[in-house]
C-alpha cells in the first residue's frame, strides 16, 4: 500500500494488522488453513506472471550476468563465520516452527502429512530461485532502488497495467498474510494450551474457556506485533534474529526429546528457558560467539545435567 498509493507505512500496518488479528480471531486455524490456501494460489499466479515479463524487460537471463555486481552470483558470499551460523540457524530453524507439527497433527492422516511436507520441500527449492531471478532483473532496470524489498511492488507498479498491479500486489499480500496468520495463530494456541491452561486452570479448563482466551490472546499477540512491526528496521533482519533465538532455544530439547531416552520434562523446559536467554544476552551482547551457537551449547548443557541426574520416573514418555 506504501509503494502503490502512497499510504504511509504506519498506517498500512494497521490496517493490515487489524484485517489480519480480526479473521484469525473469528474463524481460528481453519479460517487460517482456507485462506492460506487461497493466498497460496494466488501467489503463485503471481509468480508465474510477473517473472518471465520482468526478465523480458531486463533483457533476458543472459543479460543479468553483465549487469549485475558479480558479487550477486557468488554462492558463499559472506564470511566463513556467517555462512556456519546461517547454516546451523536455518537447519534448526524447521524444527522448531510451531506450526509445522501444527499442520501435521491437523491433517487426516500421516500420508497427508507427509506428502504435504513433501511438496513444501519442493516448493522451497523454486521459490527463493524466482526471488533470486527477481531480485537481479528489478537490480537491472533499476539499480539505484532505494528499498531493495520493495523490489517486487515497485516493478509491478512501474511497468504493468493498474488491473495486473492490482493483482500482483494481492498475491505478495497474500503471501506475507499467509505467514503471518499461521504465526499469529500458532502462538495464540501455544499460550492458551501450553501457558494459561497449564498454570492456572490444569484439568478443569473447560473448550468454551480455551475458545475465549485464545481469541483475546489472538487479539493481544497480534497487536503486539503490529508495534513491534512497526519499529523494526527490516523484514529479512527481523526474522533472522527470531529463528536465531528460536533455534537456540528449541532445537536442542525437541530434537533430543524424541531420540535421548533420559530427557526429562523438567530438563526439557529448563533447556528451553536457559537456550531462549543465552541466545537473547549474547544477541544484545554482541557476543564474538554466534548468539545462535551459545544458546544451542547452554541449553545441550542444561537437558544433559538434568537428564543425568533425574530419576527414571521423571523421564519423558515418548
Amino acid at each position: 500500500m506504501n509503494s502503490i498509493i502512497g499510504l504511509p507505512f504506519w498506517v498500512g500496518m494497521i490496517v493490515g494488522g487489524v484485517a489480519l488479528i480480526v479473521y484469525s480471531t473469528l474463524g481460528g486455524l481453519y479460517s487460517v488453513v482456507w485462506t492460506d490456501l487461497f493466498q497460496f494460489f494466488l501467489f503463485v499466479l503471481a509468480m508465474l506472471i510477473v517473472l518471465p515479463i520482468t526478465l523480458n524487460i531486463a533483457g533476458g537471463i543472459s543479460s543479468l550476468r553483465s549487469a549485475t555486481p558479480a558479487r550477486h552470483w557468488e554462492l558463499f558470499l559472506k564470511t566463513f563465520e556467517w555462512r556456519m551460523t546461517m547454516v546451523i540457524t536455518m537447519f534448526c530453524a524447521p524444527f522448531v516452527r510451531q506450526y509445522y507439527y501444527q499442520r501435521m497433527f491437523a491433517a487426516k492422516s500421516p500420508s497427508v502429512a507427509k506428502k504435504s511436507l513433501y511438496f513444501q520441500a519442493l516448493a522451497m527449492l523454486i521459490v527463493p530461485v524466482w526471488a533470486a531471478l527477481m531480485g537481479m532483473a528489478v537490480y537491472k532496470i533499476n539499480p539505484g532502488l532505494a528499498k531493495p524489498e520493495m523490489a517486487f511492488p515497485w516493478v509491478v507498479s512501474e511497468y504493468f497495467p493498474k488491473i495486473i498491479t492490482v493483482i500482483m500486489i494481492g498475491g505478495l499480500l497474500a503471501a506475507i498474510m499467509s505467514s503471518a496468520d499461521t504465526i499469529l495463530n500458532a502462538a495464540s494456541l501455544t499460550f492458551t494450551r501450553d501457558i494459561w491452561t497449564k498454570l492456572y486452570k490444569k484439568d478443569n479448563v473447560t473448550l468454551k474457556e480455551e475458545l475465549k482466551i485464545g481469541r483475546i490472546s489472538t487479539i493481544v499477540i497480534g497487536i503486539f506485533g503490529i508495534l513491534v512491526g512497526m519499529y523494526a528496521k527490516g523484514v529479512l533482519n527481523a526474522l533472522l534474529l527470531a529463528w536465531k533465538i528460536l533455534a537456540g532455544g528449541l532445537a536442542v530439547p525437541i530434537i533430543m526429546g524424541y531420540f535421548w531416552s533420559k530427557s526429562t520434562a523438567n530438563g526439557v523446559l529448563s533447556s528451553i528457558i536457559v537456550g531462549l536467554l543465552s541466545t537473547l544476552i549474547a544477541e544484545i551482547a554482541k557476543s564474538s560467539i554466534p548468539s545462535v551457537f551459545v544458546g544451542l551449547a547452554c541449553s545441550f548443557v542444561t537437558l544433559l545435567m538434568i537428564g543425568m541426574f533425574s530419576k527414571k520416573t521423571n523421564y519423558v514418555e515418548k
